[in-house]
């Protein structure tokens, strides 16, 4: 029984060698043909990974770039509103003029213009002033009314009246600059 195996053995051994040559073959060419088109695949995918996060990154700050740009142009405009009439408002001597201004179109002079302390507050200096004038029910109001529309710089503290005669009024306001603290610092 031994010497069957072994002859049939000697009979096979050329199909055996054949078979595991080309095994042996299998292995080359997987170990040295396509495990390396794999791992240069892997090394590929990770690469292909990272420049899709950086497109990505790119995208959203393309995106954010122009949502900044958009409310930027928003703030702009809100801002062009809200100076609009203002002049040069950006020291106490411009303000001042805008109180001027203001007060010449309603057709008031002022007969005295009193500054009082300044007082800083967080980003602010306020700068109170006490303007004293003479003048009529309707120049006051058409006054009063123009300050109190442009309350981002200016707000009317007190008021005080006293009726003269005719229709002529004594008027002391008491008003509130604000001025931005890096601006106010400009001032002197």
């Amino acid at each position: 029984m031994h010497s069957e195996t072994g002859t049939r053995l000697k009979e096979e051994l050329p199909a055996i060698a054949f078979c595991c040559a080309m095994v042996a073959l299998a292995l080359a060419i997987v170990r040295y043909a396509l495990l390396p088109v794999v791992l240069h695949a892997g090394d590929q995918r990770r690469d292909i990974s990272v420049y899709r996060a950086a497109l990505s990154e790119q995208a959203a700050s393309t995106s954010l770039r122009s949502t900044i740009a958009a409310d930027n142009a928003r703030l702009t405009d809100k801002l062009t509103k809200l100076t609009a009439g203002m002049g040069d408002a950006n020291d106490l001597s411009g303000l001042l003029g805008v109180l001027i201004d203001r007060a010449s179109s309603a057709g008031i002079r002022f007969v005295k213009v009193q500054p009082q302390g300044e007082k800083r507050e967080n980003d602010y200096t306020l700068y109170p002033v006490v303007l004293e004038m003479t003048t009529s029910c309707k120049s006051l109001g058409t006054f009063v009314a123009s300050l109190e529309s442009i309350p981002q710089i200016v707000r009317v503290g007190r008021l005080s009246v006293t009726a003269l005669r005719g229709e002529r009024l004594d008027v002391k306001i008491l008003i509130t600059c604000f001025l931005h603290a890096q601006e106010a610092g400009n001032d002197r």
